[in-house]
């Protein structure tokens, strides 16, 4: 999963990693999901979201498989809680 956040905001708690982003490194990230999800044999493919607050502006992107779910809150100072898909979610795929 990538997820992408307008920088008038901050991820709460530290459930994400952050990157440093540049047009090379997003390069990789996608194709490194490409290759997970090629190399598990799934016939899913991967979408773009928009993440939006909870007056329906739009505050960041998501990218993943859509089976990779999240749920976001907002908190009152620009403070953004999003939860991690399962552990499981590409897992459940193997030996397909």
């Amino acid at each position: 999963m990538i997820i992408g956040l307008d920088k008038a905001y901050k991820l709460e708690p530290d459930l994400w990693k952050h990157v440093d982003m540049t047009p090379q490194k997003l390069r990789e990230l996608v194709i490194d999901m490409h290759e997970k999800v090629r190399s598990l044999n799934m016939t899913l493919t991967l979408h773009g979201f928009a993440l939006l607050d909870d007056k329906g502006k739009q505050i960041g992107i998501w990218y993943s498989i859509l089976e990779a779910t999240t749920s976001l809150w907002m908190k009152n100072d620009h403070t953004v809680i999003i939860i991690t898909p399962g552990i499981n979610t590409y897992l459940r795929y193997e030996g397909r």
